[in-house]
């Protein structure tokens, strides 16, 4: 029995084979059939061709399978070759323009010589170095907004400075408290603190005061210049063109001093925190101190108290 299912299963796979062979014979005689038809209608030289260009995609992509990253490679150098061409295209009608341009002009490489010389001089930077700031200013822009930058610098450099140096005695003091220093050492720290303090404030007070008299010296010699430039006028015009800029350097002014007065306003502030800081950890120690001393008491109490209860014990 075993051996007529396994030679009927042989059979039958024999005749799916077959079967299946039958159908490719069919199918490729249905291809030549129509390639023979194709050749009648187009000419044996166009089917070639076909054939060819058919055999060209068979084998790009067969070699695509096996080989992606060439054909991506391929891809990426076509796409390279054809940057290049076009850079080389926008190189040579650059070149083209430039010569037309030496043909118009007289002299053209004196004057393009000369034209880079003051490009490069109007774009060299000088480095300014005062009080630790270090800018670079440009030669292109007037004397007047060249020392203004660098006053704005060296102003908000010494108001890092300030700020720097308040969060610096918060921290040492701090550090002071909990390590337990006595009262001679905190004077000492914040007497220190408070030179470093008044040294910055004076920097700063000087630099203000400073650009303060350069822009008076300034706007003086405006004036001056503006008075032989111009016909004499009355001494009510002269007030009226004279009141916009003192107003302005007034303004100017003032709010120069709130601005100090803000960093001496954030400074104070600072220093109450500080102090409510202190007192806080001496009422903590206070505390600890005396609940130590406690503690010690109830210890000796204790202590004298089994030794005359000890003492009874033995007299009876």
């Amino acid at each position: 029995m075993e051996e007529e299912g396994n030679e009927r299963a042989r059979l039958q796979s024999l005749e799916e084979q077959q079967g299946q062979q039958h159908l490719r014979e069919m199918e490729e005689e249905n291809e030549r059939a129509r390639l023979q038809s194709l050749e009648k209608q187009q000419g044996q030289q166009h089917f070639r061709e076909l054939e060819e260009e058919n055999e060209q995609h068979c084998l790009q992509a067969q070699k695509d399978q096996k080989h992606p990253l060439h054909h991506r490679e391929t891809e990426e150098l076509q796409e390279r070759r054809a940057l290049e061409m076009l850079e080389d295209d926008k190189k040579e009608r650059c070149r083209e323009i430039e010569e037309q341009k030496e043909q118009q002009c007289p002299h053209p490489l004196e004057a393009e010589e000369e034209k880079q010389q003051v490009e490069s001089i109007e774009k060299e930077p000088e480095h300014v170095s005062v009080f630790g700031v270090e800018e670079q200013l440009n030669f292109s822009q007037t004397p007047e907004a060249r020392e203004h930058q660098l006053f704005t610098a060296l102003q908000e450099e010494k108001e890092r400075e300030l700020q720097q140096a308040l969060e610096e005695a918060r921290q040492q003091r701090l550090r002071a408290l909990e390590e337990g220093k006595g009262p001679e050492d905190l004077q000492a720290l914040e007497e220190s603190q408070r030179q470093r303090f008044q040294a910055l404030s004076e920097d700063l007070q000087r630099l203000i005061a400073l650009q303060d008299q350069i822009e008076r010296e300034r706007l003086q010699a405006l004036r001056e210049e503006k008075k032989q430039q111009q016909f004499p006028k009355s001494l009510e015009v002269q007030k009226e063109e004279e009141r916009p800029i003192a107003v302005e350097a007034e303004l100017e002014e003032q709010s120069r001093l709130e601005q100090l007065g803000a960093l001496e306003a954030a400074l104070e502030q600072e220093r109450l925190l500080v102090a409510q800081e202190e007192e806080r950890l001496r009422a903590e120690q206070e505390e600890q101190r005396r609940a130590e001393e406690a503690e010690r008491d109830l210890a000796l109490f204790r202590l004298k108290l089994f030794a005359r209860c000890f003492v009874n014990y033995c007299l009876k």
